[in-house]
């Protein structure tokens, strides 16, 4: 379904994006991941993205479930409300 919206023939509308602002799609993992790695030092960008992608393995199926509905859910309400401000 996103895909088609996603897609070469289907233009998403201008300012689409700058008014159904996606930091706040992306961001969800990131607060829990950041104290998860609080407190370490890395002595490389590699060791580093390691440990990233191994917290994220971490992360059970129920995790990802609950953001893909709740990224439906927000761009579902973007999209309904014609691309204008949407409050939480």
């Amino acid at each position: 379904m996103w895909g088609l919206a996603l897609s070469s023939k289907n233009k998403i509308p201008r300012g689409f994006l700058q008014s159904c602002d996606q930091r706040e799609v992306l961001l969800p993992p990131f607060p829990a991941a950041k104290s998860s790695l609080s407190g370490r030092h890395f002595r490389s960008n590699e060791e580093l993205r390691q440990a990233v992608k191994n917290y994220l393995r971490s992360l059970d199926t129920d995790f990802y479930q609950d953001g893909f509905l709740k990224l439906i859910s927000w761009y579902d309400k973007c999209i309904n409300v014609g691309s204008e401000y949407v409050e939480k």
